[in-house]
């Protein structure tokens, strides 16, 4: 019995991965003929991470973080600038997503244009 539902869950995983795999390359497929480079795929996370540093160093560090930006207050403050921090955070990843594929996309076309002579 622990067998078969091993088999099923290494089965449904496996499956799984490959309509990952396949759903990707379709992606990749649509984005080459769209312009656009996959080498840029990790900025948008790093960005992410970026905004999302001054979060992690006040949970995770929280005498560093006072040096830096004073105490973070009572337990009932700390869940507000969570809140505040988290929206302005995928706020601003959206926004900077957005600018930074279109900027990488205007300078593709440029360099684009530049080679072809125009």
């Amino acid at each position: 019995m622990w067998a078969t539902l091993i088999f099923k869950g290494i089965n449904a995983w496996w499956t799984a991965r490959q309509e990952v795999k396949k759903a990707d390359m379709i992606n990749a497929a649509a984005r080459a003929k769209a312009g656009l480079s996959d080498k840029y795929k990790y900025l948008q996370w790093i960005t992410f991470g970026m905004m999302l540093f001054p979060f992690g160093l006040a949970y995770f560090a929280p005498e560093t973080s006072e040096k830096f930006w004073g105490s973070v207050g009572s337990m009932p403050t700390w869940f507000v600038e969570l809140f505040v921090y988290m929206i302005l955070a995928i706020w601003g990843y959206s926004v900077a997503q957005k600018g930074v594929m279109q900027m990488l996309n205007g300078l593709q076309k440029w360099h684009r244009n530049i080679k072809r002579g125009d």
